[in-house]
């Protein structure tokens, strides 16, 4: 179950934890939401080696964690693997639009499949820093 604390939906958020009790049985912290530049986004961490579903080709958010973010105004989703540093963003639109409900252990889960998020990885986006101009090997200098 989501944590009953609310906020305004015009609060200015900064990492705002979102509490979220699994069929395990202990809470966790599901996601932080933020207001960032691109609107209310939730953001998550996780080691994609551990907590990606490579047999559905997936990312995963916990139905009731998705109806809260709801809730709060949130309009966007990351997800930065820390494994690989790479993020994955998408809106709720598209969460609602292409995401698809199914149970993952004990919890009921909406996946939105990979192809839908929008992946940037910082090491491949980085920008060549410009070479500086080697001296001449035999050049006197004057």
């Amino acid at each position: 179950m989501v944590a009953r604390t609310r906020t305004a939906r015009n609060a200015i958020l900064r990492d705002f934890p979102i509490h979220y009790k699994p069929g395990n049985g202990r809470t966790v912290i599901a996601c932080g939401v933020s207001d960032l530049p691109d609107g209310r986004t939730a953001h998550k961490y996780v080691d994609r080696r551990k907590h990606f579903q490579h047999n559905r080709n997936a990312i995963a958010w916990a139905v009731a964690v998705v109806k809260r973010l709801r809730e709060m105004g949130v309009e966007r989703l990351l997800v930065v693997d820390t494994y690989t540093g790479t993020e994955y963003r998408a809106s709720m639109a598209m969460l609602e639009e292409h995401g698809y409900t199914d149970r993952l252990d004990s919890d009921l889960q909406i996946f939105l499949p990979l192809k839908f998020w929008d992946v940037r990885h910082p090491i491949l986006e980085a920008e060549t820093p410009t070479p500086s101009p080697q001296l001449a090997l035999f050049e006197v200098a004057a």
